[in-house]
């Protein structure tokens, strides 16, 4: 950096050795000048830092320990004929407005694009989309999710002619719609639709394949850490406003949300409920399939009725696709924990609303 001004301190004698150069300032930003102090009273001081709440457990609080299994993958060992009942199989909806299909191209000129030169291009189905063409390319992907993964005993070819079987009839009985006219009437942009939302589709038949042809379940839990207790979770330090629980293990909660310190506080006055905890710093995953690769999902809320059982709850103001695919797995990871037999009836709900989750809770309480 270089000086703006040379005048001295002491402008009538500027060769004494005690007169220096006066001083300047300047306001530095970015990394990591933003670490050094800033001299001169120039500029605003920093505001005071905000008050950090402490979230820890209560010893005293013990009667309100949960604990759940560390379940790390959960295998559906398929049995060897494969066929699923197109009657118990969901309707699978895919906009095709999620999906890019058409462009604006245009040269570049000093940094602005030129108007006149625009072009669309649309995007059109070739050969290679035909509907054929669109049902392998599912089938062979989900002969690579899982075949592997199965360690599949039979031939390879007879697993891959069942799934490009389950395929087609998938398509055939109408359980895709297009929820977009322009899509639907027309086969070629249908059939394009289809293809880029080949990972939808592959999910959705997969989870229907593995719910009706399970032989077994083979479930995965981690050696080195096999339960999750709210009794090892950690100290930490929030700067939200923190409410009092009782029925929890914790000495309180932070506010995230309105939305979740409602459902929070609904369960903690639930005559029903005996325990609960928020999945903040517990460590609660649920692992699934998004887009061919491992995705982790953590649930919202773990609660312990005073008949013993257990409900998960997940809230979602939306029940779009995403939120379907996590529901779809955790469903699964409940029917895996009932399956142990050691940890207790479990079940799962989902609130749509603030209001629901009061109707919901109890209607799993009447029903054991």
């Amino acid at each position: 950096m270089r000086r703006v001004g040379y005048e001295f301190e002491n402008e009538g004698n500027p060769l004494d050795p005690n007169s220096r150069l006066q001083a300047e300032y300047v306001n530095i930003f970015g990394v990591p000048f933003n670490i050094l102090p800033q001299e001169g009273d120039e500029t605003t001081p920093p505001p005071p830092p905000l008050q950090k709440n402490e979230i820890k457990i209560v010893p005293e609080k013990a009667g309100y320990q949960i604990e759940l299994p560390n379940i790390i993958r959960i295998e559906n060992i398929l049995r060897p004929v494969l066929s699923i009942d197109e009657d118990k199989v969901t309707t699978l909806e895919i906009d095709p407005y999620r999906f890019i299909t058409n462009a604006e191209l245009g040269a570049i000129i000093e940094g602005k694009g030129a108007a006149k030169d625009i072009a669309n291009i649309d995007l059109k189905a070739g050969p290679e989309t035909r509907l054929q063409s669109v049902i392998f390319k599912v089938a062979q992907r989900m002969f690579e999710q899982e075949f592997k993964k199965q360690q599949w005993q039979g031939r390879e070819p007879f697993l891959f002619t069942q799934f490009l079987k389950i395929v087609q009839d998938f398509i055939d009985s109408g359980k895709v719609r297009l929820v977009q006219d322009l899509f639907s009437n027309d086969e070629q942009r249908r059939n394009i639709a289809l293809m880029l939302a080949m990972s939808d589709i592959v999910g959705h038949i997969l989870a229907q394949v593995r719910e009706q042809n399970a032989e077994k379940i083979e479930i995965i839990i981690d050696k080195e850490r096999p339960v999750i207790s709210t009794a090892d979770m950690p100290i930490w330090l929030t700067t939200k406003p923190v409410w009092y629980v009782e029925k929890c293990h914790l000495n309180g909660l932070p506010m995230d949300s309105g939305w979740e310190a409602s459902e929070a506080f609904t369960l903690d006055k639930m005559d029903c409920v005996d325990a609960w905890i928020k999945n903040d710093h517990f460590g609660f995953v649920v692992w699934y399939f998004g887009d061919g690769s491992p995705r982790r999902y953590f649930p919202d809320f773990v609660v312990r009725l005073k008949n013993g059982a257990y409900v998960v709850v997940e809230t979602k103001g939306k029940n779009d696709k995403t939120a379907q695919i996590k529901r779809q797995a955790l469903q699964g990871w409940v029917k895996a924990v009932n399956s142990l037999g050691t940890w207790g009836k479990w079940h799962e709900v989902l609130s749509l609303h603030p209001g629901d989750l009061e109707g919901k809770v109890n209607l799993v309480m009447s029903i054991l």
